[in-house]
């Protein structure tokens, strides 16, 4: 394995956060199957919270979302060449790195929390009266 790499395999979930501190980029590359195509992938959301720039499989919700947020990119998880030069870039430029990150981290924190969505659902529920 590289120096730039580690694997840590299965851990608890507590225990990916000291993890996320110490990375640079979120990688959320899947490939397109139907369950992928038509979800919203957790790791997301947890590279939102954690405010790392994300780097993701191409599909169409996750760019819209990216892009909406300019929190990161998306790309043919299998197009090795430009996912390269999309982490190269991230590295190359701490200052956009570190943006995209917060801009992330400010969407999950107005969108995509549980208190946010607890507010949905109570709406709804409210509606149903």
């Amino acid at each position: 394995m590289s120096d730039n790499i580690e694997l840590h395999g299965r851990m608890q979930y507590k225990d990916i956060w000291g993890h996320y501190q110490a990375a640079h980029v979120g990688l959320c590359l899947l490939h397109p199957t139907p369950n992928n195509l038509n979800s919203h992938s957790t790791k997301l959301f947890e590279y939102m919270a954690a405010g790392l720039p994300i780097v993701a499989s191409d599909f169409p919700d996750f760019t819209k979302m990216l892009t909406e947020h300019d929190c990161g990119k998306t790309s043919d998880p299998e197009d090795y060449d430009a996912l390269y030069d999309i982490i190269d870039f991230y590295m190359a430029n701490p200052e956009k790195n570190k943006q995209l990150g917060e801009n992330g981290k400010e969407a999950f924190n107005r969108f995509y929390n549980w208190e946010r969505e607890g507010e949905k659902l109570s709406s709804i529920y409210s509606s149903e009266d």
